[in-house]
């Protein structure tokens, strides 16, 4: 079960989007293998040591079938990066 992904900026970016991907498990580059389920924009983040940078969280609330796989992609290329993590569980 897929509860949620949170995005995090590493430092200094320009705006893009992220998005979100389900891949059946089999080759990635095949385009029939994945299906687009979500897009969150990122804003521009500017590094600072006195502001906390923002988490950005997309809700998904869906069960991922055995063996299927998350992909995310980047709009635009940012210079920092995002760190992002899924939140789920088995039950």
């Amino acid at each position: 079960y897929v509860s949620k992904l949170v995005a995090r900026s590493l430092g200094t970016n320009v705006a893009t989007v992220l998005r979100l991907f389900v891949n059946n498990g089999s080759d990635n580059t095949v385009a029939v293998n994945n299906s687009l389920v979500a897009e969150m924009t990122l804003p521009a983040t500017t590094i600072t040591e006195t502001v906390a940078l923002p988490a950005f969280e997309l809700p998904l609330n869906f069960a991922l079938p055995p063996g299927y796989r998350l992909l995310v992609t980047l709009g635009t290329a940012v210079a920092a990066g995002f760190d992002v993590t899924v939140i789920g569980g088995k039950y």
